[in-house]
């Protein structure tokens, strides 16, 4: 009888990786004997860290920092959205609430400051976080983790960027209306309660 080879959690490769693996492998042409066997084990240990750091820096792209500015016309309060263009590779073609993805090792209030000046050319001044929020992109097909903040004051004006197709405030409650994902028809239903 054979006995089976026993494989620890810690070292099992998905299939992905071992294709990945085995192509940088065989390109690698090195001398017979323990040489090679040396060698080539060396280039597979390289080849799982730089596979590993790619999926870290991966899992940062998908938390995103999503902003609600809120302004008081009368009775009515008002929300600004942004008509995402239709090449945009997360929630294209929505109207959706300005957002911007988190860069690796930033701390997600730097993210929205960042975005805010980066995108609309303002700055916040009062601020607070409503909620962490998960949806999976219907563009994508992706799963994004919303940090999701609203903002009441701020300084400069609010302008229409090459990032978007257009930008304009709805009433909150018209704001349902629109063609709006289903993760900021939650964050609208979280902030009518607020």
């Amino acid at each position: 009888m054979k006995k089976k080879k026993r494989v620890k959690k810690g070292k099992k490769k998905s299939k992905k990786i071992k294709k990945e693996i085995s192509k940088k492998v065989r390109k690698k042409t090195v001398k017979r004997g323990k040489k090679k066997r040396r060698t080539i084990k060396k280039v597979v240990k390289k080849l799982v860290k730089k596979l590993k750091k790619k999926k870290k820096q991966t899992k940062d792209s998908n938390i995103v920092a999503k902003v609600i500015f809120v302004k008081r016309f009368g009775k009515n309060h008002f929300v600004c959205m942004e008509k995402r263009k239709n090449k945009e590779d997360n929630y294209a073609g929505f109207w959706s609430f300005p957002q911007g993805h988190k860069k690796r090792g930033e701390k997600i209030a730097k993210t929205f400051k960042r975005e805010m000046s980066e995108e609309l050319k303002i700055k916040p001044i009062a601020y607070r976080k409503l909620g962490i929020f998960k949806d999976r992109d219907p563009t994508s097909k992706k799963l994004y983790t919303h940090n999701v903040f609203i903002c009441f004051e701020w300084i400069g004006s609010i302008k229409r960027t090459y990032e978007q197709d257009m930008i304009a405030w709805f009433p909150l409650k018209e704001a349902f209306s629109l063609k709006i994902p289903e993760i900021d028809k939650r964050i609208l239903e979280k902030l009518l309660k607020y």
